[in-house]
């Protein structure tokens, strides 16, 4: 009996170690192909945030499946990921690496090799089978997928460099945006508009320039709020960067009575480091809201930057359009905006609830189908 215990000992240690340095070879068979549909998921994160990979629609997504914590070959793996997260943002690329071992250990695992990439614990290991990596030691065997902004498969890496894995991700993920078709519809045909009168939709959203979340419904519940002035904007266009003073200067005037300006951003052509950096220089304090897969831009309606939606405490759009009339400051004779704002803030009738936006398009995901 003993030397059977010793015998089943010395196989689990044996199956450990040659899964920590990749020798156990991934299932080519059942690992997921290029082409397929990735699996949809949720994962804690090493502080036990829950990360979804629909929220990352319009993203691509690097899946990074690897053994065991802290062990020689995932230490040299995750090391290069996070040697390059970064730069990968600065792709519009988000990376997680997933293995089965839970979020203490990874939060450990972070500490120790001063990790600054997402590492996720599949700790019911559904996430590895579902992918096809589950290995025979009951750990992820070491692949990685490459999912497009759509939500497939565009890359698997069966054979993983662990000490430059993360320069092979950069490198194929610039060739894979490279050659893909445009990820943006500029035309948007099929897109409901929603009209002054309508109901606002409610959404909460990440604000890129300050801390934690914003939800509508939760900042027109507050007392203080008389009106919200929804606004996407683009840092690459040029007709929104004009307007950027303007929106700086009205947000600044309304602050005290009442009137919250938030700022959406829902362009999938860049990552979020190019819009912290350009607003917390240009309009610091202004909460700017990414929309990853630009699901709030598609259920307002909002096509272009600028364009703004003026919201009553009741959650009912009270104006819709351009913030005024000209591009060029000299050539302004109507502000459209200030003025609904004044009348809304003395309870009147807005005369002009509407005024055609202009400027560039919301850069789209590529449209399924």
């Amino acid at each position: 009996m003993a030397g059977n215990i010793a015998r089943k000992i010395g196989i689990g240690v044996l199956l450990a170690a040659l899964a920590a340095v990749g020798v156990i070879a991934a299932n080519q068979g059942s690992a997921l192909a290029e082409g397929s549909a990735a699996p949809g998921f949720s994962l804690p994160d090493q502080e036990g945030k829950i990360h979804r990979l629909s929220d990352y629609r319009g993203k691509w997504v690097a899946l990074a499946f690897y053994p065991v914590d802290k062990t020689p070959g995932c230490t040299l793996e995750n090391r290069s990921i996070s040697a390059v997260d970064a730069q990968l943002r600065e792709m519009n690329a988000k990376v997680f690496a997933i293995s089965v071992q839970d979020s203490a250990s990874k939060a450990s695992f972070c500490e120790a090799e001063g990790l600054t990439h997402t590492l996720l614990a599949d700790t019911e290991k559904e996430v590895s089978r579902a992918y096809g990596v589950l290995g025979p030691a009951g750990v992820s065997n070491r692949v990685t997928f490459i999912v497009d902004p759509s939500g497939k498969i565009a890359k698997r890496f069966d054979s993983v460099n662990v000490r430059s894995h993360g320069e092979d991700l950069v490198a194929a993920i610039r060739d894979l945006q490279a050659n893909a078709a445009p990820v943006y519809r500029p035309r948007t045909e099929g897109i409901a508009e929603l009209k002054p009168g309508d109901k606002a939709p409610d959404f909460k959203l990440k604000n890129l320039t300050g801390e934690g979340e914003v939800s509508l419904s939760e900042t027109l519940k507050k007392s203080s709020t008389k009106a919200v002035a929804l606004v996407w904007v683009s840092h690459a266009c040029p007709v929104s960067r004009d307007y950027e003073k303007r929106i700086k200067d009205l947000a600044a005037a309304y602050k005290n009575k009442g009137v919250v300006f938030l700022a959406v951003d829902s362009n999938s052509t860049y990552g979020d480091e190019p819009i912290i950096q350009h607003f917390k220089k240009e309009i610091p304090g202004l909460p700017v809201l990414r929309d990853p897969g630009n699901r709030v831009a598609d259920a307002y309606g909002a096509k272009v930057t600028p364009e703004v939606f003026l919201i009553c405490p009741q959650g009912i759009i009270r104006y819709h359009g351009a913030i005024d009339d000209s591009q060029d400051t000299a050539g302004i004779k109507n502000h459209f905006l200030k003025s609904a704002l004044d009348e809304l803030l003395a309870g009147k009738k807005i005369s002009t609830p509407y005024h055609k936006p202009f400027g560039c398009t919301v850069k789209r995901v590529k449209a399924e189908g």
